[in-house]
């Protein structure tokens, strides 16, 4: 991804930090950081299957997934930081002609309602939406927040106020938007929704009611964590599961036919019961 960004958006921010973090010294992070810059967005992080990193690459956009992401909230064009950033353009033979997004971890408004306790990816203590009648909703995945993969160094980066990456950045970008397994799921789901969401399938759904059906292939995308073999493996875990569902589904609306059927047999019999023994009587 590093190169296909380099090579198709040359005269981006997005670019000439690439070109910086493949030649820096290890640690990159430390190197780039004293730079002023964490990274761009579609770098921060890996998500678990294809799928996902689809749908939410597509949902925040080629923009904000190339948005370069900095601490200080000072990035403006006669700041330190911007003009090292176009020091570097030029050092290495390029300028920055487009126009381009900048996150500052210290200008976001974090997540401040605490974290999963002991967990080392440090998610978001988010509670999962219910139907009314307190039961989980089906399909429901999980928050897009919360499926961002953070590695060790990712993990480490802070905002001057003490919040990570996860409360910050991405707690920016995604907000409370759910994923769902299907575009079924996220569609029986809707009227329980307050906000964004999207499926696994392909679907996204505005919380201003526009829907957006179908699956393309973004050009700029996050990194996947398994193998090719591990995520057909679990496309086929996947299936089976919902096969699965499907059936017990299916048994359910069965018993509560029978339910229903035993029922009317038993009034059915009460009233002929009742009516023999009138005639008898």
């Amino acid at each position: 991804m590093m190169k296909q960004i380099e090579e198709k958006h040359h005269d981006t921010a997005a670019s000439v930090f690439c070109c910086l973090y493949r030649e820096a010294p290890p640690p990159q992070s430390f190197f780039l950081s004293n730079k002023g810059m964490f990274g761009i967005v579609a770098l921060l992080g890996s998500v678990a299957s294809t799928s996902l990193s689809r749908v939410l690459s597509e949902y925040l956009g080629k923009d904000t997934m190339l948005s370069l992401v900095c601490k200080s909230s000072q990035f403006g064009q006669k700041s330190d930081e911007y003009r090292k950033l176009q020091s570097e353009a030029a050092s290495h033979g390029r300028t920055i002609t487009n126009r381009f997004l900048v996150i500052c971890l210290d200008a976001t408004r974090p997540w401040r309602n605490g974290l999963v306790k002991n967990d080392p990816q440090k998610r978001l203590a988010m509670d999962n939406p219910y139907l009314p009648n307190g039961d989980p909703i089906p399909g429901f995945k999980g928050y897009a927040v919360n499926m961002i993969h953070l590695n060790s160094e990712e993990l480490d980066i802070q905002s001057n106020s003490g919040h990570g990456l996860r409360e910050t950045l991405f707690y920016g970008v995604f907000g409370e938007l759910q994923v769902y397994e299907t575009a079924e799921d996220l569609e029986a789901a809707l009227p329980h929704i307050n906000g964004d969401a999207v499926s696994l399938d392909g679907v996204i759904a505005r919380e201003n009611g526009f829907i957006y059906s179908g699956c393309c292939t973004p050009e700029v995308h996050f990194p996947i964590t398994v193998t090719e073999k591990q995520e057909k493996a679990l496309v086929r875990i996947e299936i089976a599961r919902g096969k699965k569902r499907k059936a017990e589904k299916e048994i359910t609306e069965g018993k509560c036919k029978m339910r229903r059927l035993v029922k009317k047999l038993k009034k059915a019999t009460d009233k002929y019961q009742h009516l023999t023994a009138t005639i008898d009587s």
